[in-house]
């Protein structure tokens, strides 16, 4: 189970996903947290309702040798965070714990 330090009512499990060729995928999908954040950032002034942003989606393999990182499709162990933003505020956030078989 993912931890968030000091918050475990926001922590979840991580879901298991096969494709049609037979590999499992871990995906960490927070959506509490994912809402949370989207409420938060008109609330603190940091995003203005009636003002327009640039939307952008993105995955960038995290490289590390940490005990859960798994093996990337480029051979590196890692992480793939999928991060959304509006403007340069980041408001959604999925993590692909890459192939695991």
């Amino acid at each position: 189970m993912k931890r968030l330090r000091g918050i475990k009512e926001l922590s979840i499990q991580n879901t298991k996903f096969t494709s049609n060729q037979g590999k499992t995928y871990d995906f960490n999908i927070n959506t509490n947290l994912n809402q949370l954040n989207i409420k938060i950032l008109p609330t603190t002034g940091q995003l203005v309702k009636t003002n327009e942003y640039d939307f952008d989606y993105g995955n960038q393999i995290i490289a590390t040798e940490k005990y859960d990182a798994k093996r990337t499709y480029k051979h590196t162990k890692g992480y793939f965070p999928g991060v959304v933003t509006v403007g340069n505020k980041i408001v959604y956030k999925v993590t692909k714990a890459v192939r695991i078989k």
